[in-house]
């Protein structure tokens, strides 16, 4: 299993949490990496992911999902935490895509549904 994880509103949002969660995921052989709007140079101290992942233009709008999506899907990526996990999920649907699974940060999932309506 492939499984990505979004800096800023979900890793450094949940630090502890997810350190933990992502040990135990890498302890288990899966692979564990970054997909972000941030390209590996930003964050040199962030290193042992097995994969990382940045937007084209390396810049965090609302098309950013639209990349996370295909994205997920070239990349064969099963699992995806971010916040915007809502949108990127939507934009699987559209594409034909609901085996992939995305969780999304609690604190901002009423956003994203009204960003949905």
């Amino acid at each position: 299993m492939k499984v990505s994880f979004d800096l800023d509103g979900m890793l450094f949002q949940h630090w502890n949490f997810l350190f933990q969660l992502i040990s135990g995921m890498k302890a288990t052989g899966m692979e564990v990496g970054v997909m972000s709007c941030h390209p590996p140079e930003h964050y040199p101290q962030l290193s042992g992911y097995d994969f990382w992942y940045a937007s084209p233009d390396c810049s965090c709008h609302e098309l950013e999902c639209d990349n996370k999506a295909d994205i997920m899907i070239r990349e064969n990526i099963d699992v995806a935490f971010d916040d915007k996990g809502m949108l990127i999920y939507k934009r699987l649907q559209e594409l034909g895509h609901p085996e992939k699974i995305v969780f999304s940060s609690w604190s901002v999932f009423w956003t994203d549904i009204i960003k949905l309506m």
